[in-house]
């Protein structure tokens, strides 16, 4: 039995063994209610798991553009600070645009999927009034 079950029954028994699942040790092991009260009243240690990031070495093209546009507007005129400036707004964009598309992708009915491949299905029949 787990520990859980005889931590439950502990109270009710003068004495307490259990039986192991292995079979080279399937001896009847006697454990006194101490004993087995401080092991039910010891809190576990809890595994916690550390999500750990990978240290990105290479910069994306919109850090990359918008390091280009702080130094174009540093360095240059104010044509070529906006044009830079523009590079980084469509590519923003086109970052948005793609994060938007897939979002919806995620949350489209798998019914309207299945319905897209097998439109004369008989699940994907449309009756109007």
């Amino acid at each position: 039995p787990s520990l859980a079950l005889i931590c439950l029954h502990i109270h009710s028994m003068s004495a307490v063994s259990f039986t192991s699942v292995r079979p080279s040790l399937a001896a009847r092991v006697p454990v006194s209610p101490l004993g087995l009260s401080r092991a039910c009243a010891r809190p576990r240690p809890m595994q916690r798991m550390v999500p750990r990031a990978t240290p990105d070495t290479q910069k994306g093209p919109i850090e990359g553009a918008i390091t280009e546009a702080q130094d174009a507007c540093a360095t240059g005129s104010t044509d070529e600070c906006a044009a830079a400036w523009d590079t980084v707004e469509e590519l923003s964009a086109a970052a948005a645009h793609k994060r938007d598309n897939a979002k919806t992708a995620q949350q489209s009915d798998p019914l309207e999927q299945y319905c897209e491949g097998a439109p004369d299905a008989d699940e994907c029949r449309v009756y109007e009034d």
